[in-house]
């Protein structure tokens, strides 16, 4: 009878630890609000829990990579917008001074050369713009002091008799800078008239006239003209009677060829900020806009009304590639807030789904609790019956 009496002491002392086991984990889910507070609570879920966790992770470094983007993209966009405002200011100081009216007053049309080259810094400073000490454009332009390596001659232009449109004429001559070349007056603009009696040139560099520099035959039949300051002009041929040729050296490019790819989706990319090479030079390369800001200053420098007149085509030309470029960067200043407002969605849902997941319902717990503690009753009830024994049962 002691061993019957034993085992179901212990029978229900043993239901009674597990009961209370249960209880505390029903209160400690109460008062967390959590179903899952340690992996054995249940190991699916809190397998569940772990991933969903990973792909929360995953999209919340997507959104900040996605936001850093559009921040730099709408910077981008606003200093293009000025960009294509400094360049119809450019187009509008051209088409004044273009007049005959004010030819004959070199004052008027120095004064208004300054203009033309607060242009030319103001863009220059739009180009060289960063974000986080990264170049919105992948990479800007030079800037002061220039030597050799840090300016070009994107091409040689050709008037003859210094009248009419600008022809290309780069296949015929070359401008080299040679090693001495050194100059802070960037950008430089050289009209060189030819003078056909002597074959030298008159040179004018920002409107400052150098006359007849002499031309020297080389072995191959090519012609040099050394036009001071390192600068050489070499041609196939002689120029043609009356020919007027024209070209700038303006900052060069130093930045790559592309902008850094923003992370998307799945894996797929989209594309950044256009680079400073395609706002200077168009993506097809047709205008360098320095060349034109350049033109027009040494033109107003020079006092030259008809000069001045030829560059407001090339100044159209160069606004109407930043204008399409304005174009590309607000599509893809929207691509990325749609990505945004996608990875936003995908953010809520995650977490949604991760709260369902490990969040305790609170009737379950009341429903829980009742059966707990129902439970424990009854077994305690029970052990007194067992525990209240007599001396007769004993024996």
């Amino acid at each position: 009878m002691r061993v019957t009496q034993s085992l179901l002491y212990r029978s229900g002392s043993d239901a009674l630890q597990s009961q209370y086991q249960e209880l505390r984990s029903v209160e400690e889910q109460t008062v967390s609000g959590q179903r899952l507070n340690r992996p054995s609570d249940d190991p699916s879920a809190v397998y569940r829990h772990m991933m969903y966790s990973a792909d929360l992770s995953s999209v919340e470094s997507l959104m900040r990579t996605t936001s850093f983007a559009s921040e730099r993209l709408q910077l981008g966009e606003a200093n293009i917008d000025s960009i294509h405002e400094t360049l119809l200011d450019a187009e509008d100081l051209a088409l004044q001074y273009g007049n005959s009216y004010v030819e004959g007053d070199p004052d008027i049309m120095a004064a208004a050369s300054t203009s033309a080259l607060a242009f030319f810094e103001d863009i220059l400073n739009n180009l060289n713009e960063s974000l986080d000490e990264i170049p919105l454009f992948s990479g800007g332009r030079t800037i002061d002091p220039y030597n050799k390596v840090d300016v070009e001659v994107p091409d040689v232009l050709l008037r003859n008799n210094s009248e009419g449109d600008f022809v290309d004429v780069s296949s015929q001559y070359a401008v080299t800078l040679g090693e001495d070349f050194a100059s802070t007056d960037i950008p430089l603009s050289y009209k060189i008239a030819y003078q056909a009696d002597d074959g030298s040139f008159d040179v004018d560099v920002n409107g400052v006239v150098q006359e007849g520099v002499a031309v020297t035959e080389n072995d191959d039949g090519t012609l040099t003209w050394d036009l001071g300051d390192g600068v050489t002009l070499t041609a196939q041929a002689s120029p043609e009677t009356a020919d007027v040729l024209y070209f700038q050296v303006v900052p060069s490019y130093q930045g790559g060829q592309a902008d850094r790819a923003i992370q998307s989706l799945n894996g797929r990319t989209l594309s950044g900020n256009v680079t400073a090479d395609e706002l200077v030079n168009g993506v097809g390369g047709e205008q360098n806009m320095f060349v034109a800001l350049s033109g027009l200053r040494g033109a107003l420098l020079r006092g030259d009304t008809e000069e001045v007149q030829a560059w407001v085509e090339e100044l159209q030309t160069a606004t109407q590639q930043v204008s399409d470029l304005q174009g590309v960067t607000g599509i893809r200043t929207n691509q990325v807030d749609a990505v945004y407002e996608t990875l936003e969605t995908d953010e809520a849902a995650l977490t949604e789904v991760q709260a369902l997941n490990t969040e305790a319902d609170l009737f379950d717990l009341l429903s829980s609790l009742e059966q707990v503690t129902q439970s424990l009753e009854v077994i305690a009830s029970t052990e007194r019956e067992v525990m209240n024994t007599s001396l007769l049962d004993f024996f």
